[in-house]
């Protein structure tokens, strides 16, 4: 069972701002994290983990960071979840035949439905979002 965390919303957010800062060049973990206030290190699992699911390729030497892998509307949010999730500690699943039984069964649709629309979700929908949420907040 799972459902959009504190890291998921982060992961999303870190995606977000690439598409949003440089399409063309390398973000570095420092520019992502100051606005904040942490440690670069304190996010380099989760940015690791976004390069190991294919969201983002990692960029080597003095002027690299990190860059979308792909086009941002062939980066889904389904695909930021997805490796939010593996940066995240499985919780212990208790042996409950309520739970095992009824419970899981019961969410499992609900989870699908979530999950599928995640996958509806682009990476671009949410760009043209923030453009337009600064233009209309720049217009006042």
């Amino acid at each position: 069972m799972s459902a959009l965390r504190q890291k998921t919303g982060t992961a999303i957010s870190l995606v977000l701002e690439i598409a949003l800062s440089s399409p063309t060049a390398p973000i570095t973990a420092k520019t992502l994290v100051a606005p904040r206030g942490l440690q670069p290190r304190s996010l380099e699992s989760l940015l690791q983990a976004l390069v190991y699911m294919g969201v983002l390729k990692g960029c080597r030497g003095p002027r690299g960071g990190y860059m979308l892998a792909r086009h941002a509307r062939e980066i889904t949010v389904a695909d930021v979840f997805r490796a939010a999730k593996i940066e995240e500690p499985s919780e212990p699943t208790p042996d409950s035949p309520l739970l095992n039984g009824v419970v899981v069964p019961a969410l499992a649709g609900a989870e699908h439905a979530f999950s599928a629309e995640l996958s509806r979700i682009t990476i671009e929908d949410l760009v043209l979002l923030a453009k337009e949420k600064d233009r209309v907040s720049g217009e006042s």
